[in-house]
């Protein structure tokens, strides 16, 4: 199984990063916690250093970076994974992403006790809608 590892962890890392946004992103589980995914990273990651460890005495020269290049992108997939999972997807967006109008545009959206409120309903009262995606 080693033996194959230079290209089977990188093919690994990326089908299990490019996955978390292409199928998992859509379920709100798999979504938040990407348990699944980071799995499919970890597992990758731990592939392609174990087969650059196991092989890289027994290989020629060209073979060596054939097993250092998958290693690299195999880990490369999980730390991408990782970064955006578990620190990029909590950073709050800064003050100027707000802004402050003089009305309120006529919307109205579904709240979480499911009442239907209506956003220019409290004239003469400061709003704030907030788009968050959750972690819930």
């Amino acid at each position: 199984m080693f033996r194959h590892a230079w290209w089977l962890a990188p093919l690994i890392g990326i089908i299990g990063l490019l996955s978390y946004f292409l199928f998992f992103y859509q379920f709100p589980v798999l979504r938040d916690t990407a348990l699944l995914n980071v799995a499919i990273v970890v597992f990758a990651a731990v592939l392609g250093v174990l087969g650059l460890f196991r092989r890289w005495a027994y290989s020629i020269t060209s073979r060596k970076f054939a097993f250092l290049g998958g290693a690299l992108v195999a880990v490369g997939c999980m730390a991408l994974l990782l970064s955006y999972v578990f620190w990029t997807s909590y950073q709050l967006p800064d003050g100027e992403a707000t802004w402050e109008a003089d009305s309120a545009p006529a919307l109205s959206l579904r709240s979480t006790a499911g009442e239907t409120v209506a956003v220019g309903s409290g004239v003469g009262q400061r709003q704030l809608i907030s788009f968050y995606r959750g972690y819930w």
